[in-house]
């Protein structure tokens, strides 16, 4: 019985959580070893099956914080005065397609399923790739002002449309532009550029 003793204490982690924990598999009756491989594949599984619910629960946060970060520096911005009258409609108008962005992406992540069982369809689209670095470096301005970053080649940028899906190519530009400002030193630069190259668009972004 002491295999099935050590089996059964196995089964008591797994049912804490405890995935990462496994049975012997070097018994000498095959049926035992056999039961034994089972347990643990399943532990591997569930394994498998919690790290994919905590990094979707992690996503699932760090996706929906984008553009409701955006959305409130904007209206904060606009009843404190920091945004002037003048420039409000402009400033609204992001936060009019960061809330629609907002709510294409919790239809995304109900969708999740999809992405799981391998049914996920992209959705790809034309149109303007440098529009959309500059309209995610603006979304960004009031972060920059306040750490005096330096913001070179935005404006060197040449038009380039692209066929892709938007909105997942929206969330790698705004991560890439999250981190260049997060991840820099005070009164620093960021560098970006936009070229075609072999029927390709090829963006970079650095920071100092």
């Amino acid at each position: 019985t002491k295999p099935l003793e050590d089996m059964q204490e196995v089964t008591r982690h797994i049912a804490k959580g405890e995935f990462n924990y496994r049975a012997s598999e070097d018994y000498k009756q095959k049926d035992i070893n056999d039961f034994a491989k089972q347990l643990n594949k399943m532990a591997y599984e569930l394994a498998i099956d919690d790290e994919s619910r905590k990094s979707f629960v992690a996503n699932v946060s760090h996706e929906l914080k984008t553009p409701m970060t955006t959305i409130g520096g904007f209206i904060d911005g606009i009843l404190d005065g920091t945004i002037e009258e003048e420039k409000q409609s402009y400033y609204l108008g992001i936060v009019s397609e960061e809330v629609k962005r907002l709510s294409r992406l919790v239809e995304s992540m109900l969708s999740m399923a999809k992405l799981e069982s391998g049914e996920f369809v992209l959705k790809p689209e034309l149109f303007d790739l440098r529009e959309m670095i500059c309209t995610v470096v603006i979304s960004q301005e009031q972060r920059i002002e306040k750490s005096g970053l330096e913001i070179v080649g935005l404006d060197e940028l040449e038009n380039l449309s692209i066929n892709a899906d938007r909105d997942l190519i929206h969330q790698v530009i705004y991560n890439l532009v999250d981190n260049a400002i997060k991840f820099n030193e005070e009164n620093g630069k960021i560098s970006f550029t936009l070229k075609s190259e072999a029927k390709k668009a090829v963006f970079t972004i650095s920071n100092t």
